[in-house]
């Protein structure tokens, strides 16, 4: 499998290249008044089952595996601090139904334990590369396993042959799993809902997510940074305009951290910025922000999905080696789907697609 080496390069490239447009320009002004500076929202903890204890005849998993429950409204997407971003102009507004999206990103722990039960089900190998890869349908390697010879990145997750397991590097187990390709991410969904029984959200025979279903999925681009603003508008980072790295999330730093590591934003979220890229369902376009303008903003569209083709999917987030200015909640980024990457992660929603964006109470979903 061949890896794209030069992610850190091209990131680098586009954030000089922004730097260069924003010297020859003053910082937008705030263009927010319409949209509520800070909601109301008091975040509601939705426990999905797994091994563990029984509750209502449901099992239930450990802290790591928890949903923050988000009911859904409107706010403005894109560049609304100012500073140029690629791809995210002209500023839109956009209105998300209610959805869960994962406390955490997902660890290597979890991913192990899903892995197993699909390599268990027959429904994935291990290659003689230590890649796993899936064995039925459109074929794709999903994630670079630590005793890979092409793997020069660190992984704490390998698989021992004698054993016919997957392990996890001692001490690692609730750090953030990475070298997962998009692939790999919506196998991981697609195999957590058959493993615990909910409705078959994503199909990775065609490699499409069914928004009707209640079931584990990746979140779209507009649901990433709606919970990444955590209720604040026209702010940068997650809990406000200036980060701390290291204190506020884990990045320009020499490996990742424990998931849950650092504060959350005001929906409860933690490590939205730093730590791993998180992965988008969305195909990613440079003028998807584009339409009709009034008022400075961007026409208002409802649950966007992004594009229905392209080359590169959406990834977001910035990770645990990336400089501030990457990790803005703002930050566009993207990869092909095969991209065997560090510090490329995971982090689920979950829940059908609700078009009322009028709901006002947050509950937890029906199970």
């Amino acid at each position: 499998m061949e890896q794209s080496a030069t992610f850190r390069t091209r990131i680098a490239a586009s954030m000089l290249v922004c730097g260069f447009l924003f010297a020859g320009c003053t910082l937008a002004p705030d263009r927010s008044e319409s949209i509520e500076k800070k909601s109301s929202f008091a975040p509601l903890v939705y426990d999905s089952p797994a091994s563990g204890i029984l509750r209502d005849g449901k099992a239930l998993p450990d802290a790591q595996d928890s949903m923050i429950v988000l009911s859904g409204g409107k706010y403005l997407q894109g560049d609304v601090a100012g500073g140029s971003l690629f791809g995210a102009t002209p500023v839109r507004e956009v209105h998300v139904g209610s959805f869960s999206i994962g406390m955490y990103e997902v660890t290597c722990g979890q991913f192990a334990a899903v892995m197993q039960w699909a390599l268990d089900n027959e429904k994935v190998i291990v290659t003689a590369d230590k890649i796993i890869r899936t064995s039925v349908g459109d074929s794709q390697d999903l994630c670079m396993l630590k005793s890979s010879p092409s793997n020069y990145y660190y992984s704490a997750l390998d698989f021992d042959e004698s054993a016919g397991s997957f392990v996890v590097d001692r001490g690692r187990e609730s750090f953030p799993v990475e070298i997962v390709s998009w692939h790999g991410a919506m196998a991981y969904a697609a195999f957590k809902n058959a493993m615990e029984g909910f409705e078959k959200a994503v199909d990775i025979s065609t490699w499409r997510i069914n928004f009707s279903k209640n079931g584990y999925r990746l979140p779209t681009e507009a649901e990433w940074e709606y919970a990444a603003r955590g209720g604040l508008s026209g702010k940068k980072y997650p809990n406000g305009n200036t980060l701390v790295a290291g204190e506020d999330a884990q990045n320009s730093g020499i490996e990742p951290a424990a998931v849950g590591s650092h504060k959350p934003n005001g929906y409860g979220i933690h490590d939205m910025v730093g730590n791993t890229w998180e992965w988008c369902w969305d195909w990613f376009a440079e003028k998807e922000y584009d339409g009709r303008i009034r008022d400075g903003i961007g026409e208002s569209v409802t649950n966007p999905s992004g594009p229905v083709s392209g080359a590169e999917r959406v990834i977001r987030g910035g990770g645990w080696y990336d400089a501030t200015s990457t990790c803005r909640v703002d930050f566009r980024s993207k990869a092909v789907p095969s991209a065997l990457e560090e510090a490329f992660g995971i982090r689920l929603a979950f829940g059908a697609v609700n078009a009322d964006v009028s709901v006002t109470t947050v509950r937890p979903l029906a199970r």
